[in-house]
């Protein structure tokens, strides 16, 4: 028996060739860069971001009125100290001037012996004169103090007068900070503070710190 030769055809010979769906290369699946992926992932940090400081700030303003609750006069020790500090400069200066003006009344002839208090209410062009002031008139004493503080006007206060002289000063500027003269509003008593002063209290403070010659007891608003 021989090679067997099939209708002519030698299939040791034959070329062999693919099928056609052989010969197409399969496509790669895609895949997302990776600076695709950081992008993502950097825009969510920032909204995170971006919701965080939104409600630390809500949670911090919440904490902030809570705590000015607690503690009326809030802020560092400088900023404390600075409103004190301005405060009773401002009643020493309303001191000077009131206390200035008396002499030269006193020194036109003005019975100023009688005399128990000088008030002014801010934005008034005119002081409250309390006490047996006969002939002394109150626009010009008031016109009098404006010579010597300029900023009377923007200025509540009370001085208490004695025998003619000044002997005592509390100013409010916005009812938060009280001045006094002598001096007796200081910083620890505004930074251990419950709640915020009255002119009541200051005048309560100066007589115990002072005595009763700095009493404010008669005085009415």
């Amino acid at each position: 028996m021989g090679n067997r030769n099939y209708n002519n055809q030698n299939y040791n010979n034959q070329n062999y060739q693919a099928s056609p769906f052989q010969m197409q290369n399969p496509q790669p699946v895609k895949k997302k860069s990776k600076a695709a992926i950081i992008a993502v992932i950097v825009v969510i940090i920032a909204i995170a971001a971006a919701v965080g400081a939104i409600v630390f700030k809500i949670v911090s303003e919440n904490a902030e009125e809570s705590e000015r609750e607690k503690k009326p006069y809030l802020g560092g020790n400088y900023v404390v100290k600075s409103k004190v500090a301005s405060a009773n400069s401002t009643a020493a200066s309303v001191y000077a001037a009131v206390d200035t003006v008396l002499t030269e009344l006193d020194e036109e002839g003005c019975d100023t012996g009688k005399i128990e208090y000088i008030s002014h209410n801010k934005d008034d062009n005119f002081v409250d004169i309390s006490g047996n002031s006969r002939g002394i008139d109150g626009e010009r004493v008031y016109n009098k103090i404006e010579e010597y503080f300029s900023e009377a006007e923007n200025i509540d206060f009370v001085a208490k007068i004695d025998n003619g002289y000044c002997t005592a000063v509390i100013t409010a500027s916005d009812e938060s900070y009280w001045g006094t003269k002598p001096i007796v509003m200081r910083f620890d008593d505004y930074k251990n503070a419950d709640s915020k002063f009255t002119i009541e209290d200051v005048m309560k403070k100066m007589e115990e710190e002072f005595g009763s010659e700095y009493e404010f007891d008669d005085y009415e608003d």
